[in-house]
Parts: structure tokens; C-alpha cells; sequence
């Protein structure tokens, strides 16, 4: 499988699940029956249906998030990608109640790809800078 579609894998991966349309429905389209979401919360399964709670749980707190990649590459069966999502906090998240607040968080996502489907994802975002955000931890930004 080429580079290139890996990369638009992810990509539609990243834009149906993650951006406002929020089609969780694309995690058992988009990824195999063996997938493992190394980076949702330790209490949720680590397969589709822990993924699609843990974007649940997300897209709940920010039902309007917007993801923007701002570097992808690829390389064999891996794509990297490093993004930025922005969205309001209009619903609980960690405890904390809705504040209306805009918010900004980055992160790095690293997908294993075999057969045109997602195997494996590692996702890392700046849970803390996001919590400060929200006003739920010194070093408010």
C-alpha cells in the first residue's frame, strides 16, 4: 500500500471522527477488527468500542471542535501526524462542568495501517495545557 493512501486513510480518519461531523460510525469503516487505540482512557476497552466512547466523551465536551493537521508523513505502514484542534467547552469534561471557554490543544499521532485500515493508534495531546484552559489547574492560559 502506497504512502499516499495511508495518509488519506488518517486523514479521513481525523476529519470524520474528530472534526465537527463527528461520525463515530468511521471507526469500524476506518479501522480493522483487530484495532488497538493505544491512547484512550485505562477504564475503556482498547479496541473500536473504546475509541468510539472515548471520541464520544470528547465531542460531548466540544461538539464543535475543528481539527487542522499541520504536518503529515508517512513512511511503510506508519503515518505521523501532528495536529491542532480548537472547540468550546460546552459540555462536562473530567469534571468539570461547561464553561463556555475556547480552547486550543495540540498534539502527535502516530497510526499503523495494514490492508487500507488502521491497526493501531498512539495519540498524545496536551491534556494539562487543556485542563489549565478550562481553568482546572494552575497556569491558567
Amino acid at each position: 500500500m502506497s504512502t499516499e493512501t495511508n495518509k488519506t486513510i488518517v486523514q479521513r480518519f481525523l476529519s470524520e471522527v474528530w472534526d465537527s461531523r463527528g461520525n463515530l460510525d468511521a471507526i469500524e469503516e476506518l479501522t480493522a477488527s483487530d484495532y488497538i487505540p493505544h491512547s484512550v482512557l485505562p477504564h475503556l476497552p482498547q479496541n473500536r468500542e473504546g475509541d468510539k466512547q472515548f471520541a464520544a466523551m470528547y465531542r460531548t465536551a466540544f461538539p464543535d471542535i475543528q481539527a487542522t493537521i499541520e504536518k503529515m508523513v508517512a513512511e511503510d505502514d506508519y503515518v505521523s501526524v501532528h495536529f491542532t484542534g480548537r472547540a468550546t467547552h460546552l459540555g462536562e469534561f473530567a469534571g468539570v462542568p461547561a464553561t463556555g471557554r475556547s480552547v486550543t490543544i495540540s498534539g502527535i499521532g502516530l497510526y499503523r495501517l495494514r490492508d487500507q485500515k488502521i491497526v493501531e493508534a498512539w495519540v498524545f495531546s496536551d491534556q494539562m495545557g487543556l485542563m489549565q484552559q478550562l481553568g482546572a489547574m494552575p497556569g491558567q492560559r
